[in-house]
């Protein structure tokens, strides 16, 4: 992207031009307002199309140049000097790369799952409990007492319906349990999937 400007040779005076038009005057209205005697109340217009900068005299009273040359209208190219009345302007133009950094994707870290000291699979909301289902949706394990319960009032259907607590998916008891160790603790786990199961159907 271009980015042109009209710097005054005598002067501090800079004219940031922007892309498309813009008028040079004394006039109230202008895009710049030029208080100077030999300025006319609207004197040129100038268009912005990327890499050309272009001048249209309009009909002002002392004339427009481009390096001492009277145009009506021309190209006005970089170092060259623009005359508007007795005021002179050199165009300058500076090349401004505008970079979008690319967007990255957080990054989502998976937790491992936690389990009990008897190898069970612990509830992701109570870890003290074992997890005797799963949501189908995030594939969390719960234990029954964290989950969403809801009651169909259907003939056909009188076991209520689990959902994941987290997500709102419709929770499946867990068919896959760990081994069994020979402890009352490492059977409870099975007992209570036994028990879920019997539920959901």
């Amino acid at each position: 992207m271009n980015v042109f400007q009209l710097r005054s040779v005598e002067g501090p005076m800079c004219l940031s031009l922007g892309q498309g038009f813009t008028t040079v005057g004394q006039t109230i209205g202008n895009t710049f307002v030029l208080n100077n005697a030999s300025i006319s109340g609207y004197h040129c217009e100038i268009e912005v199309a990327d890499k050309e900068v272009r001048i249209r005299d309009l009909q002002s009273t002392n004339g427009t140049f481009i390096n001492e040359q009277p145009i009506t209208e021309a190209v006005l190219y970089t170092g060259q000097i623009l005359q508007l009345g007795s005021l002179q302007f050199r165009l300058e133009c500076t090349e401004v790369t505008i970079a979008v950094p690319p967007i990255s994707k957080p990054v989502r870290e998976e937790k491992e799952t936690a389990r009990l000291a008897n190898g069970a699979l612990a509830c992701s909301i109570f870890p003290q409990l074992p997890a005797t289902v799963a949501c189908g949706h995030c594939k969390k394990p719960y234990h029954l007492s964290a989950l969403r319960v809801i009651q169909l009032a259907s003939a056909k259907r009188k076991k209520p319906l689990f959902f994941c607590p987290a997500c709102n998916g419709q929770c499946h008891p867990l068919f896959k349990l760990d081994e069994p160790r020979e402890s009352f603790l490492s059977e409870l786990p099975k007992k209570i999937g036994s028990r879920i199961r019997r539920l959901f159907r």
